[in-house]
């Protein structure tokens, strides 16, 4: 549970440091999409709050050039079973 807050902040600093160094971070364009996308499918279903900063903090990479990363995965995203998640908690808190 630790491991993923931590990763979901380093996700939130990311996702700030895109507005600004979008270039240096071009290399990574494929496993940033990935890597949200992995962090939805593990977060755990009672962590309804962990999850919705996690909802914003993709918001804001989407804001960004990287949104084309996330086209491949757009089946995946729009599963509500790997957006929201299957936690009762997060059912009624995100939806």
């Amino acid at each position: 549970m630790y491991v993923l807050i931590e990763l979901l902040k380093t996700l939130s600093f990311l996702a700030y440091m895109l507005r600004s160094f979008a270039e240096s971070f071009r290399n990574y364009e494929e496993q940033v999409p990935r890597s949200v996308i992995q962090l939805l499918r593990n977060c755990p279903p009672e962590l309804a709050s962990t999850r919705r900063e996690l909802l914003i903090a993709t918001r804001h990479i989407l804001a960004t050039e990287f949104r084309k990363g996330f086209v491949p995965h757009i089946d995946t995203l729009i599963d509500e079973q790997v957006l929201i998640g299957n936690g009762r908690t997060c059912y009624e808190t995100l939806r």
